[in-house]
Order: structure tokens, then C-alpha cells, then sequence
């Protein structure tokens, strides 16, 4: 091939090399979550939203800016403290060139990092102690589903009644949580952009009178892959856990979780994005530090809904791979 017929090539390489960029993207820091609004029913922005060639991401904070782009999980980042310590959240308002595919945003986010944060990283291995989810020797109680990644929020889509008297707080992408007069709870929503997680579901019944607030349970019903879903039981154990199933495709994934076991989550999940959790409803009064220190390695009741799946959670030693942060600024520059 002579050196002329090489260069169109070249460029077309060089070009693809650059992946895609959002067309224009706007970046300004959120303001305060309102929690007084969000319970007067107001509608909480947060979360990415698609809508056409409109991207809209509420209160997104770099370091799950950076999970979403880069398809990591959390304990997969390894970043600056200050990353971590009360972060800065932006509202970003971006559009999609001509052409292009919402499965393509998280390649034009991933730029937008680095142009506009300035982000820079390696990635490396690194071994850790972590659960490996297989297939126990049990039949397997799943029922399959399809999971259709990044799809968008349907606008004429009606939110689901709410109970007479119940308190109703709206979710992007068109979910509702409703928590009803005698403390009742129930969570529907749909992550709109989030690789591999369908339709989820939480309720908590009320508690009945003279019952112990400890014995409540929370019961999670979501649709997700096998990856994605050990991805959401990272988020909620002491260690990272590892899809080792070999399962493909989506699955619909009941679980129940304690609601001492869901304090540990929420102390884990506020500690580790800089957020203080604050007292976890339900909670005892009087209940002092040993009610807020529960270990977020003792959800038993969450380790046996999984073995009740026919899946099981091994201790293993296992090579990660990692994300380590190099440099990342701040502020994004100016819009």
C-alpha cells in the first residue's frame, strides 16, 4: 500500500482515537438538596436523564460522574481525599452531536472530564480481599428478564396513585416514593442510564404497634445482570463482590435486608461518598452510638436473601482492576 492510500487512514484513526464529545455542555454547581422541599413533594434532581439529544445530570458528584463514564464501581476508584470529603456537585446540561446513540454517552462523559475537570488517571491491578458471587449447588430461583441499557424516562408515562394521605416525593426518570400515614414506604423508579439495573423496588411495611423497630425489614425487589447486581451488593457489604456466576442476561432479584442492616449501609454509603447519614428513620429514640456504629460486615439477613436465590457470597483473594486518579480539578472550566 503506497504512503499516499495510508494517509486518509491515519486521520480516520487518528479521528476515531478522539471518541466522541457532547456538542455543548453546560456546567454549574448544584445548589443544596432542599430536603423540606423534596418532602413537600417536591421533584429531586438527581440522577442522568436522556431526553433525545438532551443529557441532563443532577447533582453529579465527579466521583460517580467518573463511575458512570468509565463503567467502575466504587470500590474500583482509587482517588484523592479530596474527592471524597464533601465534594462539589455539578448540574450538567449537555447535547448529543447528530447521530449519535444515548449507549454513546458515557464515552462523550468520559471526555468531558477530562477537557473540562482537567481529569487525569492509570489504571493498574491490584489484589484484595473480596466475596465472589457464584452459583450455589441449590436450583437457582431466578426469573429472567431483559434489561435494556440507558433507556429513556417515557413522558407520558403516569405516576402510580398514591394512598389517601400518603406523602409522596418524585424520583427523576418518572419513579415515586411514597411513605404512607402509619409510616409505611414503598419506592418505585427506573435508573435511566445506569449499565446493567431495570426497574427496582422497595417497600417497608409500617411498623405495628409495640413491635420492635429492629425487627422491621426492608424488602428490595430490582431487575439487573448478575454484574450489575454485584455491583449494588458492594455498595452494601463490607467487601467488594465479584460476578463469578457465568450467568448472562437480566434477572429479577428479591431481596430483604434488616433494618439494623440497612444503618450499617447507610453509615458505609454516606461515609464514603463525604456525606454525613444522619439518624436513619425508624431508629429508637434514645438509641446513642452503638445504634449508629453497626458493622456494615454483619448484614447477615442480606447475605442469607442472596443464598435463598441459589447464589452464595465466597471470601476470596482476586486481582481488581483499578482506576488510580492522578490529577482532577475542582471546578470544571468555564462553560
Amino acid at each position: 500500500m503506497k504512503k499516499a492510500a495510508l494517509l486518509p487512514l491515519l486521520i480516520a484513526g487518528f479521528a476515531f482515537g478522539q471518541g466522541l464529545s457532547f456538542e455543548v455542555a453546560s456546567i454549574k454547581p448544584s445548589p443544596p438538596l432542599d430536603p423540606q422541599a423534596v418532602l413537600a413533594g417536591g421533584k429531586m434532581h438527581v440522577g442522568m436523564q436522556i431526553d433525545g439529544a438532551r443529557v441532563d445530570i443532577g447533582y453529579g458528584i465527579p466521583l460517580t460522574l467518573i463511575m458512570q463514564a468509565f463503567d467502575l464501581k466504587l470500590h474500583q476508584i482509587q482517588a484523592p481525599d479530596a474527592m471524597i470529603k464533601n465534594p462539589q456537585a455539578f448540574d450538567i446540561v449537555a447535547t448529543l452531536p447528530a447521530g449519535a446513540k444515548p449507549s454513546q454517552v458515557p464515552e462523550m462523559l468520559q471526555n468531558l472530564l477530562k477537557d473540562r475537570f482537567g481529569l487525569k488517571y492509570h489504571m493498574v491491578k491490584q489484589e484484595k480481599d473480596v466475596y465472589a458471587l457464584v452459583v450455589a449447588k441449590q436450583p437457582l430461583k431466578l426469573e429472567q428478564v431483559e434489561i435494556e441499557d440507558f433507556k429513556p424516562a417515557d413522558p407520558s408515562a403516569a405516576p402510580p396513585a398514591a394512598p389517601k394521605g400518603a406523602q409522596v416525593i418524585q424520583i427523576p426518570g418518572g419513579g415515586q416514593a411514597t411513605v404512607t400515614p402509619g409510616g409505611g414506604f414503598e419506592m418505585k423508579m427506573r435508573p435511566p442510564a445506569t449499565k446493567g439495573l431495570g426497574n427496582i423496588r422497595m417497600t417497608m411495611d409500617a411498623p405495628k404497634p409495640g413491635a420492635n423497630p429492629m425487627d422491621m425489614k426492608m424488602t428490595m425487589e430490582m431487575e439487573a445482570t448478575m454484574d450489575a447486581f454485584a455491583g449494588q451488593l458492594s455498595a452494601l457489604l463490607d467487601k467488594p463482590v465479584v460476578d463469578m456466576t457465568g450467568l448472562q442476561g437480566g434477572y429479577k432479584l428479591p431481596l430483604e435486608i434488616g433494618l439494623m442492616d440497612l444503618v450499617a449501609v447507610g453509615q458505609k454509603l454516606g461515609g464514603a461518598v463525604g456525606v454525613n447519614a444522619g439518624p436513619m428513620p425508624g431508629a429508637p429514640p434514645g438509641a446513642g452510638p452503638a445504634f449508629a456504629a453497626a458493622d456494615p460486615g454483619s448484614v447477615s439477613s442480606l447475605k442469607d436473601s442472596v443464598q435463598k436465590l441459589g447464589l452464595r457470597l465466597e471470601p476470596r483473594k482476586l486481582p481488581i482492576d483499578m482506576m488510580v486518579i492522578d490529577h482532577i480539578e475542582k471546578s470544571p472550566t468555564e462553560n
